[in-house]
């Protein structure tokens, strides 16, 4: 029995196929574990500088002072942030439930409205049934 030879699409490694035999496709895959092996050492082998602790603290450090310089003065700190919020744990929730009261109250606003309208229509009408009597 032939063995079907089918590869990945990005760096061609070796893959099993239904029909192979499992013996043929273990085989495969050592070679296609070897190959990736391969390319992850290369890769390595290819950074021109390997960080050290140091280097990669200060990256951490600059990313994170960029990041808190963009914030306005009174919210730069995560106490500061906090505070803002009211030391509000549950904040989503605290702004869910005010959108929904206003929401109701939007509501209560609008059937209020038509309330008003549909009475003062009935009274034009009754106004210009008299009128027409």
């Amino acid at each position: 029995m032939t063995t079907t030879d089918t590869r990945s699409t990005n760096r061609n490694y070796q893959l099993p196929f239904p029909s192979n035999l499992l013996a043929a496709d273990v085989v495969r895959l050592r070679e296609a574990l070897i190959a990736i092996d391969v390319d992850v050492e290369a890769l390595f082998d290819g950074l021109a500088t390997k960080l050290n602790q140091t280097q990669v603290q200060a990256l951490i450090t600059s990313a994170v002072n960029g990041l808190v310089a963009g914030a306005p003065t009174a919210l730069d700190t995560l106490n500061e942030l906090a505070a803002a919020l009211n030391d509000d744990e549950n904040f989503s929730a605290t702004v869910a439930n005010s959108l929904a009261t206003l929401d109701a109250k939007a509501v209560t606003a609008q059937n209020a409205a038509n309330a008003a309208q549909a009475t003062a229509n009935t009274k034009a009408s009754v106004r210009l049934a008299l009128a027409l009597s």
